[in-house]
């Protein structure tokens, strides 16, 4: 369907073909219109046009498709947050409103990595810019009722592992077994770009930091930690490293 912004870029096309000069009303439409095609994010499905805040930068869902959660880390000027979803005869519906810490430390990006468990009723969220840098994770459940509260240590639902040396980008990625037990929470910029990842596990609703951080023999700046995964007992994990020997 043609509108004027398809007329005017037509005629702009067609004058500069038969090297004629543009009249200067079309000039300035063409660069409003250029400049709102840049500045404007495309729609969504699932949310209406309000700001730029990267809703869908991490998305997961559980074992049985009914359930989706999208990570939007730009949300709030950064701070971050996630969506809930559920399906329904087909239609996907939002679940009770957005998912944010008020623990976060500074502008956290929340939701820059999300997982969910199989029955949909645990999600883990990486935040890899909270506290400076050093990032962390938080938890939510769901109860019968459909209602998404968070979990954690007993005293605060933020977690996060020990750093080493310098930022660590802790939830740059994160990944949940399918009983949502086990959390691995990887973080590529520890240790001078070393990198590693955090295992958290639960139990009795609670949840604590295993004491041995993961990390393997690299070569220079390996980025360990930029993407993991853990098997569906929660027994074996995965870490991924891009910049391990210059990126080979």
């Amino acid at each position: 369907r043609l509108n004027s912004s398809h007329l005017v870029i037509s005629y702009a096309v067609f004058c500069l073909k038969k090297n004629r000069p543009i009249s200067i009303i079309a000039f300035s439409f063409l660069v409003y219109t250029f400049f709102l095609m840049i500045r404007r994010p495309p729609r969504s499905t699932l949310f209406p046009y309000t700001t730029l805040f990267r809703s869908g930068t991490s998305v997961a869902i559980s074992a049985d498709g009914n359930t989706a959660i999208v990570g939007g880390p730009h949300d709030n000027n950064g701070a971050g947050a996630v969506w809930v979803f559920t399906r329904n005869t087909g239609t996907w519906v939002q679940q009770g409103g957005k998912l944010v810490s008020s623990e976060g430390v500074g502008v956290g990006a929340q939701g820059s990595s999300v997982a969910i468990s199989a029955d949909g009723n645990t999600a883990v969220v990486g935040g890899m810019n909270d506290n400076d840098g050093t990032g962390a994770m938080w938890v939510y459940t769901r109860a019968n009722n459909g209602q998404w509260s968070p979990q954690g240590n007993g005293v605060h639902n933020r977690q996060w592992g020990t750093v080493l040396l310098g930022i660590a980008h802790q939830g740059v990625s994160i990944a949940l077994s399918p009983d949502g037990n086990t959390a691995l929470l990887g973080g590529d910029l520890d240790n001078n770009s070393t990198g590693a990842a955090w295992v958290f596990t639960r139990s009795a609703g609670v949840w604590s930091l295993v004491p041995v951080k993961l990390v393997g023999s690299a070569l220079g700046q390996a980025h360990q930690g930029v993407s993991v995964a853990l098997s569906s007992d929660g027994n074996t994990a995965i870490l991924g490293g891009p910049g391990d020997s210059n990126g080979a």
